[in-house]
């Protein structure tokens, strides 16, 4: 007997409890086909209004998240400030679109083994056959593509990825550069906690993850959060402080004023010497305390006088 499919639906049937590998089926069936949130934003989107509950809504709207953590971070880089261009939201970006690349391979590789838990709820064989011979249908995740391997959560690696790098760049990093108090450190901290851990549950909310596959795409996501951060902030941008300095030079980078919009790169990733915030220009003489600047009357000469020992 066929079945209309939506969360908690039909008058016969209840959606199965979230058990850590459930739901076995998407309780939202069916959904759009629309292509950008099947393509872009990756999220099952039930296409009867009547089947969209406080809960469907919120696990929605939280599991669009992910996907903007790649655009907003680069969208504030390069059009945040008229007069420079901050290095590190555009790393932010770029790792956020590695742990999608990097997911997508390990969803792929989880997919090879016999293991139940890689499928999306609706895609286990031996699921969709007991909610056929219970009520002649079953839903299943719209973003499953052919296979349904979910294991482990894109969207859970992206967010807490990006929540766990943010946290240690606070700390550790982009804040304690800027001079961050502690207040501002902990207001920063809470705000990508609230923004990031909920779209855990979300993937499960909106039908498209189990609990399993959430919380090992968190951990995987946490854990490549803080190599990200330890890579960039102790290995690999120490090895590479004079980018800035040769990007915002046209005599080195003839492509400077094209490659940055006409601004500069300032950032204390890999800018080796003080840079002004405004102008790019090198401070490092304005800054050292040993040696003054004197202009020679009647000569365009700066003469530099040690001024202590």
């Amino acid at each position: 007997m066929s079945q209309t499919w939506g969360p908690y639906v039909n008058t016969t049937y209840q959606c199965p409890a979230f058990g850590f590998d459930g739901p076995h089926q998407n309780c939202a069936y069916p959904c759009s086909d629309n292509f950008f949130v099947l393509s872009i934003f990756f999220v099952s989107t039930p296409l009867d209004s009547a089947n969209w509950n406080a809960k469907l809504t919120l696990s929605w709207l939280w599991s669009l998240i992910p996907t903007l953590l790649v655009f907003f971070p680069g969208l504030y880089a390069l059009l945040g400030d008229r007069k420079k261009i901050p290095l590190t939201p555009l790393f932010g970006a770029a790792f956020v679109g590695f742990c999608s690349v990097w997911n997508a391979i390990m969803a792929k590789l989880v997919g090879l083994s016999d293991s139940r838990l890689k499928y999306r709820p609706g895609f286990d064989p031996m699921w969709q056959s007991y909610y056929t011979s219970l009520h002649g249908n079953y839903g299943k995740s719209c973003v499953g593509g052919t296979h349904g391997y979910g294991m482990p959560s894109g969207h859970s690696t992206n967010a807490m990825g990006a929540c766990t790098w943010y946290v240690l760049e606070t700390w550790w990093g982009w804040g304690k550069d800027k001079g961050y108090s502690t207040p501002t450190k902990l207001l920063h901290t809470v705000f990508a906690v609230l923004l990031c851990m909920p779209v855990l549950p979300a993937r499960v909310g909106v039908y498209d993850h189990t609990w399993a596959q959430v919380v090992v795409g968190g951990a995987q996501g946490t854990i490549l959060g803080a190599i990200f951060y330890k890579l960039m902030r102790q290995v690999i941008g120490p090895k590479l402080q004079n980018v800035c300095e040769w990007v915002n030079d046209s005599k080195f980078c003839p492509f400077s004023k094209t490659l940055c919009f006409g601004r500069p790169l300032v950032d204390t990733y890999w800018c080796n010497k003080p840079v002004d915030d405004n102008t790019g220009d090198n401070l490092e003489l304005g800054m050292n305390p040993k040696i003054s600047l004197e202009l020679s009357p009647g000569s365009d000469l700066i003469k530099v006088q040690p001024t202590g020992p």
